[in-house]
């Protein structure tokens, strides 16, 4: 294994371990925060998902271990940003219909179905498959059409989230 790939697991991995201190200590103290300690935590919960995903693919030895690790970390990084949105909407006291938080969730459920059955239908990655010249861990990926979807909903979540941070700022800093 490379040393610099070691870094990365390295940063990785601590990322995944302090997010789960942060998700015990909020866990414990859940009580006192009321209903918006289960969205952060959901949140949490995906970011750790992601982040020992993310390690154990980049230590993946042959395609089949890399696809696995692929499928795991799709259980939390899709919904990542839209469970952030949904705390930050609770933090800032907007109301979220149930049928929001529905359509919110709906598009990273599909997606962790597409990535996770990839192989049948090419939906979420056209090619995927190790580098030739690399070998494991590196991939060449060709994006499907939902990638696209997937990113369009991140990022457009993300944005929201900023901007109704930015919205609020002077609420927010009395």
């Amino acid at each position: 294994m490379h040393a610099q790939l070691l870094i990365y697991i390295s940063i990785i991995a601590t990322s995944g371990v302090l997010n789960l201190y942060l998700f015990a200590y909020v866990f414990r103290k859940r009580h006192l925060y009321k209903s918006i300690s289960t969205y952060f935590l959901a949140y949490v919960f995906a970011i750790i998902i992601y982040c020992f995903g993310s390690v154990f693919s980049l230590m993946s030895t042959d395609i089949i271990e890399l696809k696995f690790w692929t499928a795991i970390m799709y259980l939390g990084l899709p919904f990542a940003s839209p469970l952030g949105l949904m705390f930050i909407s609770k933090y800032l006291a907007i109301k979220l219909k149930r049928i929001h938080i529905i359509y919110m969730l709906a598009i990273p459920t599909i997606s962790s179905l597409l990535v996770a059955t990839n192989d049948w239908h090419h939906l979420y990655y056209r090619r995927f498959e190790i580098d030739p010249l690399l070998g494991a861990p590196y991939f060449f990926q060709e994006i499907g059409i939902w990638y696209l979807v997937q990113g369009i909903l991140t990022f457009g979540t993300m944005l929201a989230a900023f901007i109704l941070l930015i919205s609020h700022y002077k609420e927010m800093s009395k």
